[in-house]
């Protein structure tokens, strides 16, 4: 195996997606009218945020870290000709107190820390806790054993930065919307002045659909609203918005609050005010294969969005478990590459639903509304704000039901 191809390998398995250069750039102007004299740039990789740093400002000293030992070539070669530099390379785990790694002289007095950390799990352990405790974040109780490692580096940016300081984030969706990261959220909004959050277009890096923001926010400071901003894929800027600390802690994401002002205005209900039941399908991919019933998975779905579909299933009886679709219902994949375009009317028969599809029932008179409602503009629009994950993306009950209609 070649060395190119070593290097490929392990940054699939570092989950390693360098920086372009024109996010870099977006990040440091977000950062505002800093004149940092310290930078720190964690898990560095190639250099992109270093460089894009130090092409606004004239620093110092300048500490990179990362974990890739051929991350210390790459990046000791592109810093090469700034000449007037102090440059510090350290190869060295993140996932370790800051007691425990060289960066222990420096915390709490760095100027600005950027960080575009790797989007992966680690496992649990108290070492882990310590960090967080240490950046003022509550223990992850709700996280199942393991740690995002972005929520790790978070933490260590706020334990390197000084008060008053600055840190420059791109983190992924998971940390400005997911359920499970609210409590963190919460406790930045606290703590710290979030004071821009820009959502990025979902192709921003090569090699993922992953959906990434940049957060930049400054240690210590009192709260104000959070600006949000947004890029669309054809890199055009969305109007900017302002968000309560509040709303904040618990999505901060443009999309969502963007939507959802704009549906609020034209006095739209949610799924959950007009009362509709949402229910997850039930049966895994080896008993769909198994079943004796008929049955409906993703691949199930017609192709015109909001279509019609004859289940062929027979009446039920009252001995039939499980969740079933008849007629009247609405069926959305929960779980799809495109599960927006995935939303069908059952017009005929019945059938037993695969846990990847989400049925949607609701009274009689509601039925065309509610359908209209997810297959309009507006309504896909809202489905895809609420949309999580990369490849095979998800949506929540909970999520669903908080759409207007």
């Amino acid at each position: 195996m070649s060395k190119v191809t070593n290097q490929a390998s392990l940054k699939r398995i570092l989950c390693r997606y360098d920086s372009p250069e024109w996010l870099g750039e977006v990040l440091m102007r977000a950062v505002g009218k800093a004149t940092p004299q310290s930078i720190v740039d964690l898990g560095s990789g190639g250099g992109a945020l270093s460089i894009a740093a130090l092409a606004r400002w004239n620093p110092s000293e300048l500490y990179t870290v990362d974990l890739d030992k051929n991350a210390s070539e790459e990046i000791i070669g592109a810093l090469s000709l700034y000449k007037n530099l102090s440059h510090y390379h350290l190869n060295i785990d993140l996932m370790q107190t800051l007691p425990l790694n060289p960066f222990a002289s420096i915390a709490g007095s760095v100027d600005l820390v950027v960080s575009n950390p790797p989007y992966r799990s680690a496992q649990w352990n108290p070492e882990l806790d310590l960090i967080l405790e240490q950046a003022g974040f509550p223990k992850p109780s709700t996280l199942c054993g393991d740690i995002p490692t972005d929520l790790i580096f978070v933490a260590q940016a706020l334990n390197l930065v000084r008060p008053g300081g600055s840190v420059g984030l791109i983190l992924p969706d998971s940390m400005i919307s997911g359920k499970a990261m609210t409590p963190f959220r919460q406790a930045l909004v606290k703590e710290h002045r979030i004071t821009r959050v820009i959502q990025l277009p979902r192709r921003a890096f090569k090699g993922t659909d992953a959906q990434t923001y940049v957060v930049v926010l400054e240690r210590g400071k009192s709260s104000l609203p959070v600006r949000l901003d947004r890029i669309l894929d054809n890199n055009a800027w969305m109007q900017s918005i302002e968000i309560s600390i509040d709303s904040a802690s618990l999505r901060m994401d443009h999309g969502f609050h963007f939507q959802n002002r704009l549906l609020k205005k034209n006095d739209r209900k949610s799924l959950r005010d007009l009362g509709v039941e949402v229910r997850r399908g039930t049966l895994s991919s080896n008993e769909l294969a198994q079943s004796p019933h008929p049955t409906f998975h993703t691949c199930n779905f017609p192709p015109n969005l909001g279509a019609g579909v004859d289940l062929q299933g027979p009446e039920l009886t009252q001995e039939e478990t499980g969740v079933w679709a008849e007629k009247g219902d609405i069926l959305l994949a929960r779980v799809d590459r495109n599960l927006e375009r995935k939303i069908a009317f059952v017009a005929k028969g019945q059938a037993k639903l695969s846990d990847c599809v989400l049925r949607i029932r609701c009274p009689r008179q509601l039925q065309q509304k509610v359908l209209n409602g997810l297959i309009s503009k507006d309504g896909q629009g809202q489905i895809s704000a609420r949309v999580r994950g990369t490849g095979a993306r998800h949506i929540s009950v909970s999520a669903l039901l908080d759409i207007l209609v």
